[in-house]
C-alpha cells in the first residue's frame, strides 16, 4: 500500500483520480477501526486488562499500542457503545456511516432515551447517512430537546475530569471533560474574559500599531483568558494561600564564579527534573516576586540559603496607582492594576532600586514586551513615559488633558490690598 501511494506522489494523474484514492484509502481505514473495536469490545468483555493488570481497557490499549490515553479511550468508549447500537454498528462495518458518525449517535442514548432510540435507531443512521458528522451532530441536539429536554440528574454521568501533563521544554497540555452544569459556567465566564481581551487588543492597537496582539486567533485568546482567570483566583482575598510567587533559585559556587559549563548545569537539572528557566523570563518574573538565594556545592547540599527579599510591597502598589492611575500605566491598557505585575524601569536583577521612582503597573502582555525591547519606558518627573523603539511617544486617545501637579495657592491677600503681581 505505502509503495503504491509513494507511486502517486508526483505523478501526472489527474487530480480527481488522486482525490479518489485518498476516498477509498479512508473508507479502508474506517473499516479496519471498526474491526479493532470489535476486537476491543471482545477483549474487554473478556476481561484481558484485568489478567495483566491494568487499571482499564483504555490503559491496557495505551501499554499495548503506544497511542495516546484520549485515542484508546474514546475508542473503548465506542466500542462499549456500540455493543448496545446494532444497526448503527453494522452501518459502520458496511461502510455507509463512519465511526465520527457513530460517535455523535452515541450521544442519543443514555438510560432516559434507550427505549425510544431503540424504536429509532435505523432511522437515526438513515439520517446520518445523508449528512457529514458535523452537520448530523446539531441533528442530534435538536433530537436531544426533544426527547431528552431535561437532560441527565445532577450527579448523574461520568465525572468532570482534567488532566495536565507537562512536557520535556515545559509546556503544560491539558485535556478536560465537563458536564453540562460545569460546561455551561466554564463557558459563560471563559466567554466573558476572552470578549473583554478582545477589547483590550483592539483598543492597544489604536494606541500602537506595532502591538502583536491585534492579529491573535480566537485560540490564543482563550489561553490567555484562562491564565487571567487562574491569576485572579490566585490574587482573590478569598484564596488563603495568595501571595505572589516565590522563586527559588538553585545555583552551585562554579556557575556563580562563571567557571561551570552551561552543558553540565543543564544535564544536573534535568537529571532532577527540573526546567531550566530562560533567562528573559525569569528577569520578568524578578520584577515582582519573593527571591530566596540558594547555594549549593558539588553534591547538592546547601552551602547557603539567604533570605527571602520582597520586591514591591503592598503600600507600593498602592501609591503606584494613586501616581499612575487604577490600570496599567502603558497608554490604551485597561487592564486593572489589580491584575499587573510592578515593573523595575532599571531592572531589579543588577542593581535597579525597589523605589516609587523606578517602579510601574503594568500587565503581564506589556511587561512582557517591555522586557522584549518592543517597548522603552522611562521615568520623566517621576512618571513613567513610554515609547516605541524609533522614539515615537504612546498616548492614549482616550484621555483628556495631561495632569498637572498644581503647586499649593498662596494664602489670600488681606482685604483692601492691591493683588499681588
Amino acid at each position: 500500500m505505502q509503495a503504491e501511494v509513494r507511486a502517486v506522489e508526483g505523478s501526472d494523474l489527474d487530480w480527481s483520480v488522486v482525490a479518489g484514492e485518498l476516498v477509498a484509502i479512508e473508507r479502508e481505514r474506517e473499516r479496519f477501526d471498526h474491526l479493532i473495536g470489535l476486537l476491543v469490545s471482545d477483549l474487554q468483555a473478556r476481561g484481558a486488562h484485568v489478567r495483566d493488570g491494568a487499571r482499564n481497557m483504555a490503559t491496557w490499549l495505551t501499554q499495548r499500542t503506544g497511542q495516546r490515553r484520549d485515542i484508546t479511550g474514546s475508542r473503548c468508549a465506542l466500542a462499549d457503545k456500540l455493543r448496545s447500537m446494532p444497526a448503527t454498528d453494522a452501518a459502520v462495518g458496511d461502510g455507509r456511516i463512519t465511526g465520527s458518525h457513530a460517535q455523535v449517535l452515541g450521544r442519543c442514548l443514555n438510560k432516559r432515551t434507550a427505549d425510544v432510540f431503540a424504536e429509532q435507531e435505523e432511522t437515526l443512521v438513515g439520517i446520518a447517512e445523508t449528512m457529514s458528522a458535523d452537520d448530523l451532530a446539531g441533528f442530534v441536539e435538536a433530537w436531544l430537546r426533544s426527547f431528552d429536554p431535561d437532560g441527565p440528574d445532577p450527579g448523574e454521568g461520568p465525572d468532570d475530569t482534567f488532566h495536565l501533563s507537562q512536557t520535556i521544554d515545559g509546556r503544560l497540555k491539558g485535556r478536560f471533560d465537563l458536564g453540562s452544569e460545569g460546561a455551561i459556567r466554564a463557558k459563560a465566564i471563559l466567554d466573558e474574559v476572552t470578549a473583554q481581551i478582545r477589547a483590550e487588543d483592539k483598543a492597544a492597537r489604536d494606541v500602537d500599531p506595532t502591538d502583536p496582539r491585534a492579529g491573535e486567533t480566537m485560540s490564543r485568546r482563550r489561553a490567555r483568558a484562562l491564565l487571567r482567570i487562574l491569576d485572579r483566583a490566585a490574587v482573590s482575598p478569598r484564596n488563603p494561600a495568595g501571595r505572589q510567587p516565590l522563586f527559588t533559585v538553585h545555583t552551585n559556587l562554579p556557575t556563580i564564579t562563571g567557571t561551570a559549563s552551561p552543558e553540565e548545569w543543564m544535564a544536573a537539572l534535568e537529571l532532577q527534573w527540573r526546567a531550566a528557566v530562560p533567562a528573559p523570563l525569569l528577569e520578568r518574573w524578578l520584577c515582582d516576586a519573593s527571591v530566596a538565594r540558594m547555594v549549593l556545592d558539588a553534591e547538592g547540599l546547601v552551602l547557603d540559603h539567604g533570605r527571602a527579599v520582597r520586591t514591591a510591597t503592598a503600600a507600593q502598589r498602592r501609591a503606584l496607582v494613586a501616581r499612575d492611575g487604577p490600570t496599567c500605566a502603558v497608554p490604551g491598557c485597561d487592564i486593572p492594576a489589580g491584575w499587573t505585575q510592578a515593573h523595575h524601569v532599571e531592572h531589579w536583577k543588577p542593581h535597579g532600586l525597589t523605589d516609587l521612582d523606578n517602579l510601574h503597573l503594568g500587565c503581564e502582555h506589556h511587561h512582557a514586551r517591555i522586557h522584549a525591547g518592543e517597548l522603552v519606558v522611562e521615568m520623566i518627573d517621576g512618571r513613567p513615559r513610554f515609547s516605541l523603539p524609533d522614539g515615537r511617544p504612546l498616548s492614549d486617545p482616550r484621555a483628556g488633558p495631561p495632569r498637572v501637579d498644581l503647586e499649593p495657592l498662596a494664602p489670600a491677600a488681606p482685604p483692601g490690598d492691591p493683588p499681588p503681581f
